[in-house]
This record gives structure tokens, C-alpha cells and sequence, in this order.
């Protein structure tokens, strides 16, 4: 059943930024060329918890660019990424961008790839889980139903 339900949920993200990417006009003329840089060793989180026991790769030549990020972000084993720049950077633009890319590449009863905008939780008043809960379900309605006594929500950020 979780597995219908992602793939639900992967539909309804690619349709909600295929649409932003359309308003935005992200494709017109063509893709707008963002560029990216690995955050300096002080900006990261330990080496451990992104590398889980398997090595990062090496940059490749054009790694740098906005059509290899989701590659990049597959190669990462943790399969965590932060986003940081200045306002108008192309932060949204990279993150939308990088959406799309994995949805397209995502195989039916996979995990989905979803924007949560982390400028909006609050650390001191709930925690990250429930905060997540909450946005899924805001931002997908049918996410709140339950199954067994628990929120589809809960459910799928549970299996991951």
C-alpha cells in the first residue's frame, strides 16, 4: 500500500514543480545555468555521517553544473544535501531543478524527493519528524489519512 502511496506522492510533487518550473520559466529559452561548489569542510556535517561506511566520490569534470545535480546527489551515500547561498542565488532554481531530475529518474515504490523549506521549522517547538509530518500533510492532503493508526505521512517517512 506505502508503495501506491509514493507513488501517488511522486506524481503530485513532479506535477506541483513541473508547473513552478513553468512559471518560473526555467526552461525559456533554455535551462538557466546554475553553477555549485562543494561547501567549505567547516560548512559540512562529519565525514561519517555523509559517507555511511562508503566513500563520497571524487568531483568529475562538469560536476559543478546544474544538469549533474542530482547525479551528484545519487553518488552521496548519506543522500543528504544542504543548500546555502546568498537571496537570488539560484537556490530554489537548483532545488527544483534537482527535484525534477530525481523524480524522473525514481522507479515505482521508491522514495520520493520532496522541497521541504527549513526556513519554516522552528527546532525549539517540534521536532523535525513531526514538522515534516506536518508539511506533507499540508502540502498533500491525502497524506493525512491513516492507516493502522498512523498518518500515510508518518508512514512513509518511516519506510524511508
Amino acid at each position: 500500500m506505502l508503495r501506491q502511496i509514493a507513488d501517488a506522492l511522486a506524481e503530485a510533487v513532479r506535477v506541483q514543480w513541473s508547473q513552478e518550473a513553468r512559471l518560473r520559466r526555467l526552461q525559456d529559452p533554455k535551462p538557466l545555468n546554475v553553477r555549485w561548489t562543494r561547501a567549505d569542510r567547516l560548512l559540512t556535517d562529519d565525514t561519517r555521517n555523509i559517507r555511511r561506511g562508503r566513500p563520497v566520490p571524487e568531483p568529475r569534470p562538469g560536476d559543478n553544473c546544474l544538469a549533474s545535480i542530482a547525479t551528484t546527489f545519487e553518488d552521496v551515500p548519506s543522500r543528504r544535501m544542504v543548500v546555502l547561498g546568498s537571496p537570488g542565488s539560484g537556490k530554489s532554481v537548483l532545488a527544483v531543478c534537482c527535484t525534477l531530475d530525481l523524480l524522473k529518474k525514481r522507479t515505482p515504490g521508491t522514495a520520493v524527493p520532496v522541497i521541504f523549506p527549513l526556513a519554516a521549522w522552528v527546532p525549539g517547538t517540534t521536532t523535525l519528524r513531526a514538522w515534516l509530518v506536518e508539511r506533507l500533510v499540508a502540502e498533500y492532503r491525502p497524506l493525512a489519512a491513516t492507516t493502522d493508526g498512523t498518518v500515510l505521512a508518518g508512514a512513509l517517512l518511516d519506510a524511508g
